[in-house]
């Protein structure tokens, strides 16, 4: 039997996934609140599997200029021939429908909002061919990479949208925040009757 391992620098995120996890899966996890930047209670070459589940785009906004590191430490934890799978969703990609192209508006409206409130740290989003090259040059062997699906409607991105509704308000110039609150309500609008479909996603493997 091996161990499985979670780690997250949110104690939150990690509290979340026990609920989600369920008692029976719970207790085959250990739970670890760690930068990924620095896993030095790992010895060396220790796991046969790695998987960066929708987390290296949101690197950047956690700890800037971090992904190259996390990544380079994830290979030391590694066994040899170890492998990595990182899951994301596409960086650039046409709308499929009119629930895709609001994701699209929503996403310029949030860095329109992260623009007047001066906030740098933000997301970075790798599209899979950029992404297998940056594994190349920290290390990893033969990296290949498939679409997972085209996206689907989910329930979490309205809420998104109504936290952005909630951003918009620390926007300090009262034009500029009337302006992109009444642009969330027109959006927010058309998302109540047609939902919000996430973006399309891919996965990522690569050796160490």
């Amino acid at each position: 039997e091996g161990v499985l391992v979670t780690i997250d620098i949110d104690a939150s995120s990690l509290e979340m996934l026990k609920r989600l996890a369920g008692k029976e899966l719970t207790e085959k996890l250990v739970f670890i609140k760690a930068d990924l930047r620095n896993l030095d209670f790992i010895k060396d070459n220790y796991f046969d599997l790695a998987c960066l589940y929708y987390t290296i785009h949101t690197i950047n906004s956690t700890t800037p200029c971090g992904v190259r590191q996390v990544l380079k430490e994830i290979r030391r934890v590694l066994r040899p021939s170890g492998l990595l799978i990182a899951v994301e969703n596409y960086a650039t990609f046409e709308p499929i429908d009119d629930a895709q192209q609001l994701l699209l508006e929503l996403a310029r409206v949030e860095n329109e909002i992260n623009t007047l409130i001066s906030r740098r740290e933000i997301d970075v989003e790798y599209d899979p061919k950029e992404l297998c090259t940056l594994l190349v040059e920290v290390g990893y062997r033969n990296p290949a990479y498939r679409k997972i699906d085209n996206g689907s409607i989910d329930p979490t991105l309205l809420t998104w949208a109504l936290y952005l509704k909630d951003r918009a308000r620390d926007i300090p110039d009262q034009d500029a925040r009337e302006k992109v609150l009444a642009k969330l309500r027109t959006l927010i609008k058309k998302a109540e009757k047609t939902g919000i479909r996430s973006s399309p996603t891919y996965a990522v493997y690569a050796k160490k």
